[in-house]
């Protein structure tokens, strides 16, 4: 399944934070949402997620509008994984996982017991699942709050900065894992920083600078030196270390 901004304009406040943006996540391929601070990364994996509604463009979900999808079946169908990564809770680690369960109500328990296993054993958390969560590290709680998002089985997952604060360890596997699941069919869209592990294991990336896109497509397109010179102020070496995809800022242009 498929999920469709069409020239959604998002307006928080006085400012506009979205202009104009059209793009797809589709099943079987990663895309990485990149840009500057500010360029409006995060508000646009919110809207997508049916958090943020747009001001103006529609979003689909399949052949249905985004807002005539139901929460749970909305639930079932994309998961979300926020920037921030705040529990106020002192619960354990498997108990905020489980959380992920809670648009399949009403399923048989050992299918949850099954999802909720997966997920932390995909997450690298399982050794942790009596640990509270408010005392885990920054990195630990990530990979957490990760596995609670694969416990909803969506077809679609949206992630805004789901590598900020892993080690290199750790970032590398989450990649691997976003790999595996567009292998199997799953849509996935991320906002990201990392510009080489967007060259590395997007396929198709949408760049946005000032709320507006100025450029989208395969990967191996897009990331060219003088477009990022333009979104970014920075001169950069693009090009392959041992056949893998890297991109290097070398200087400031501002």
């Amino acid at each position: 399944m498929k999920l469709a901004a069409h020239g959604i304009s998002v307006r928080l406040g006085h400012r506009d934070v979205l202009r104009s943006v059209d793009t797809v996540i589709v099943p079987g391929r990663i895309t990485g949402i990149i840009g500057p601070n500010g360029a409006g990364k995060s508000t646009l994996i919110r809207s997508l997620a049916g958090l943020v509604p747009p001001t103006s463009g529609a979003i689909d979900l399949g052949d249905s509008p985004l807002t005539r999808v139901a929460g749970a079946a909305r639930g079932r169908q994309i998961a979300y994984l926020a920037q921030e990564r705040t529990v106020h809770w002192a619960l354990a680690v498997d108990a905020v996982v489980a959380l992920g369960r809670l648009p399949h109500r009403g399923c048989a328990p050992e299918e949850d017991r099954r999802a909720i296993t997966a997920a932390m054993t995909a997450a690298d958390v399982a050794h942790l699942a009596q640990r509270t969560v408010t005392h885990l590290s920054g990195g630990e709680l990530a990979r957490v709050l990760l596995a609670r998002a694969l416990a909803q089985e969506a077809a679609l997952l949206l992630a805004d900065e789901p590598s900020a604060g892993l080690d290199p360890e750790h970032a590398l596997a989450l990649f691997g894992l976003l790999q595996r699941l567009a292998a199997d069919g799953r849509g996935i869209g991320i906002a990201v920083h990392d510009l080489t592990m967007a060259a590395r294991f997007c396929h198709d990336l949408v760049v946005l600078c000032g709320g507006q896109v100025v450029a989208s497509g395969p990967a191996a397109d897009v990331l060219r030196g003088d477009v990022l010179e333009k979104v970014f102020g920075v001169r950069f070496h693009v090009g392959t270390l041992d056949e893998v995809p890297i991109v290097v800022p070398l200087a400031t242009l501002r």
